[in-house]
């Protein structure tokens, strides 16, 4: 009754898995806008994944993360083209000064006197000084208006820097506990095989029951699986943190289908 029980299981834990799969698929057809694409793994989760080079400490990483990311520069340059937009708006403080040349040359030509039909030139120059009182007030109040967006993005840089390096903190640790998981879980995976297969000697000589052989069994299947995983989670973590830290942009991102067709995102 407990194999069939453990069988039971086994078939539940298989539709999930087929459930799950069938509904990241479609979300990803979704996205993509592609329902003809047709899914498959594309890297062997088993193996570790490949060293990360200069990594260096949390703490460079955060302010690598805050020199490289988009979004942060993007709201920088903001900033800077509100205060361009404050320099030419102060302009309504000043009067205003207009020069002007003109230069005649008519038959008749209307700045002598009498007017007679001959072709004449003349020529005159010019300046104008003027100052608008409503002008200034309206600038004034222009000005305070860029000065408040100016505070509202220097607000929402901190925001950002904040949960930037709050991104980074957090891909961070998940990959060093993957890392340690994936230790640990060797040593777990090391201490199942050599317990499944005493269980199984014993078993040969009468000294131990099928219950012994399917607990031993199990604890093996769930330490393989716990290495399975603990190294999908080392995959994940290392993606987080390559974008995290703005080493990994989203125009460099290829994803690949069964037609050998790449869409960058």
């Amino acid at each position: 009754m407990r194999l069939t029980a453990q069988i039971a299981q086994i078939e539940q834990a298989i539709n999930d898995a087929r459930v799950f799969r069938t509904t990241a698929e479609q979300g990803l057809a979704i996205m993509l806008n592609d329902q003809d694409l047709d899914f498959s793994p594309g890297e062997d989760v088993i193996d570790l994944p490949p060293d990360m080079a200069d990594l260096g400490n949390l703490d460079s990483l955060i302010r690598e993360a805050h020199d490289k990311r988009l979004e942060l520069k993007s709201m920088e340059k903001s900033i800077g083209a509100v205060d361009y937009g404050i320099k030419a708006t102060r302009a309504g403080y000043f009067p205003r000064l207009d020069a002007f040349a003109e230069a005649t040359y008519a038959n008749p030509n209307q700045r002598f006197f009498p007017l007679a039909p001959v072709w004449r030139g003349s020529w005159s120059v010019g300046a104008q000084l003027t100052y608008s009182l409503n002008s200034a007030l309206r600038t004034r109040a222009e000005i305070r208006e860029y000065k408040a967006n100016k505070r509202e993005l220097v607000a929402q840089i901190e925001v950002m820097r904040r949960g930037i390096a709050m991104e980074v903190t957090q891909a961070y640790l998940a990959r060093n506990k993957a890392i340690a998981d994936i230790e640990l879980s060797a040593r777990t995976l090391e201490s199942a095989v050599e317990a499944y297969r005493v269980a199984t000697e014993l078993f040969a000589v009468g000294s131990a029951t099928t219950n012994d052989i399917i607990d031993a069994e199990a604890d093996q299947l769930t330490a393989i699986l716990r290495i399975v995983n603990s190294r999908i989670d080392l995959r994940t973590a290392n993606a987080r943190l390559l974008y995290a830290t703005g080493r990994l942009k989203p125009n460099n991102v290829q994803v690949y289908d069964t037609r050998d067709k790449a869409t960058r995102g």
